[in-house]
């Protein structure tokens, strides 16, 4: 449209001409073909439409992308209008802002020029769209663009994205969707769940079940305290499946000496919850061996039985007139009798623990496994006679395998299952991730509690390869994406019946997997 409106008759009649014209340059301006119907057209050379006021402009209107010269039309000789954008638009260049209809019936010249304005945040047209589990490509899109809103990384979509155009009217400042609804709501996203639940020996915690973005609590367990410095901590279900935040540091609870009649000797001492230890009876007293648990129940730590408690009666000669102290542990003597011995009867195997040094002549004393050794047969027991321990047997002991405290975090992986008591294994990273700066492979130790000591390695992952895409085809975000995440690829141009979209994965070959839309 050049200002001027010309036709051939030659076909159709004048009022279908006249009609198609009108339509025509009502839709050009934006305008009902009523408001038109004064408007007088002509060109040199052609017939005039309609109207036969030569005093109204009809040459050189204003043109262009979201102009509105609506102002114009009907204007007469010396008078004039304001063109202006459409809404939606700005002003991009108008250095005259009002042009005159002159004698020569066109308007003089106009540069105005609009461009298309940009819609406002998404979160800020609905709070709905204002949280971590959705993602969008709307920021910055112009009137009549096109985006996509999605779950982000760590969250699996319910129903697909939402495929989302920029649309400014007086009646909609914002998104509408594929049947140009106002956009309210984004695409329904669900939390993936982490799995790889954290582990620390009197720590609990209520981080079963948690998804991505939510939080736990790990507090000390029932009898354990925090050691100084430490409490509660707060975890987060990452992306990447693995929760992040540090365990608190805490000290078990444990069992001071046994009470214990007369005639008992007992390796009853200084115990953590959950070890066992042994009560016998020494000459003159007998009575059959019995096995105890450090337990914590009611708020406090004891010796529990296993069966029968200790008891011991005299049974040899001058029981009556010997007086036997209470037998509470007794620090080891520097000089004793069978001290020599001990090792000579094979009483240092690995495993093996006793307390058989430091018995002096006619003293009896306990094989046993130490604390992290399971015990197939014993625990026997040693007498101290001519200077030599007499006994038959020692306990077979076996060391038993860590269940806690194994190596965890994101790209982390170990060789840490079946580790028994003493024995050591290595935490790595995994293929396609790298040692933070500086790092490199940590050890862990199986100890005695049953707990794997060390630290973990810090991985990080690797960014896949890029993915190359036609750009007016596709759009992406997968610039950047590492081991272990996800992305996700969408047509540029919503097809009909909703956004096609595809989610990729970076695996640890450095390939993103997936099929495209």
């Amino acid at each position: 449209l050049t200002g001027s409106l010309e036709f051939s008759a030659g076909g159709v009649t004048r009022a279908q001409a006249e009609a198609a014209a009108v339509a025509a340059l009502a839709a050009s301006f934006n305008v009902s073909p009523d408001a038109l119907r004064t408007f007088p057209a002509e060109a040199p050379g052609s017939r005039r439409l309609f109207g036969k006021d030569a005093s109204v402009c009809t040459k050189n209107l204003p043109v262009g992308l979201g102009i509105d010269a609506s102002s114009c039309i009907g204007r007469r000789k010396g008078e004039t209008c304001t063109p202006k954008c459409l809404f939606g638009f700005m002003v991009a260049i108008s250095r005259v802002a009002m042009i005159v209809c002159g004698p020569d019936g066109a308007f003089s010249s106009s540069n105005l020029k609009c461009n298309r304005m940009a819609c406002p945040d998404l979160s800020s047209v609905s709070l709905n769209f204002h949280n971590s589990a959705v993602e969008h490509t709307c920021q910055g899109v112009v009137l009549g663009q096109h985006c996509v809103a999605f779950c982000a990384d760590g969250y699996d979509t319910v129903g697909g994205p939402a495929s989302l155009t920029c649309s400014l009217t007086p009646q909609s400042s914002g998104f509408v969707d594929e049947n140009g609804h106002l956009v309210s709501s984004p695409p329904s996203c669900t939390g993936r769940q982490c799995t790889n639940l954290p582990e620390r020996l009197g720590v609990t915690h209520d981080c079963k079940g948690k998804v991505t973005g939510e939080t736990c609590s790990a507090i000390h367990a029932p009898g354990f305290t925090y050691a100084l410095g430490s409490g509660m901590t707060t975890l987060t279900c990452g992306s990447n499946g693995v929760f992040s935040g540090d365990l608190p540091v805490v000290t078990p609870p444990h069992c001071g000496d046994l009470s214990s009649g007369m005639g008992v000797h007992h390796t009853c001492r200084d115990k953590n919850i959950n070890t066992i230890c042994w009560a016998y009876c020494v000459p003159p007293y007998s009575g059959a061996m019995a096995k105890y648990t450090c337990t914590f129940a009611d708020g406090a730590a004891s010796y529990v039985p296993v069966g029968s408690p200790v008891s011991c009666a005299c049974t040899g000669t001058g029981c009556s007139a010997r007086r036997l102290r209470a037998v509470t542990p007794v620090p080891q003597k520097l000089a004793a009798a069978c001290n020599a011995s001990a090792a000579l009867v094979g009483l240092h195997a690995q495993g093996v623990t006793h307390n058989c040094l430091g018995t002096s002549d006619g003293d009896a004393c306990l094989v046993e496994c130490v604390q992290g050794y399971a015990m197939r047969e014993g625990p026997f027991i040693y007498r101290c006679s001519g200077n030599k321990l007499l006994g038959t047997g020692q306990p077979m002991c076996n060391p038993v395998p860590c269940t806690v405290g194994f190596p965890y975090g994101a790209g982390v992986t170990h060789n840490c299952h079946n580790i028994g008591t003493g024995s050591t294994c290595v935490a790595t990273c995994s293929a396609g991730y790298s040692y933070a700066a500086g790092l490199a492979q940590h050890v862990f130790t199986c100890r005695a509690t049953g707990e794997l000591s060390g630290t973990n390695p810090v991985c990080r992952p690797l960014p896949c390869r890029a993915l190359v895409l036609p750009e007016d085809t596709y759009v992406h975000n997968c610039k950047g994406v590492a081991t272990d995440g996800n992305c996700t690829v969408w047509c540029a141009v919503p097809p009909e019946g909703g956004p096609a979209v595809a989610h990729l994965a970076c695996r640890a070959s450095g390939e993103l997997e997936g099929q495209l839309p």
